[in-house]
């Protein structure tokens, strides 16, 4: 399976369906992300970052 993303190999043939599903979903999810972005949205607020330890530096 190939897509804009780059090329997965299947090498189950039973396992294809998943890899497609698994496909469909994250394209679902990155478009979701995408729309969040351009409503102005912070990646750090929607993955629930903005109060993690590891960001008290960031300004």
């Amino acid at each position: 399976m190939a897509d804009d993303d780059g090329v997965v190999v299947v090498v189950k043939k039973d396992d294809l369906q998943f890899a497609l599903e698994s496909s469909k979903q994250r394209v679902q999810k990155e478009v979701g992300i995408k729309e969040k972005i351009a409503r102005g949205e912070i990646s750090l607020d929607f993955y629930n970052l903005s109060n993690n330890k590891v960001n008290t530096n960031i300004q």
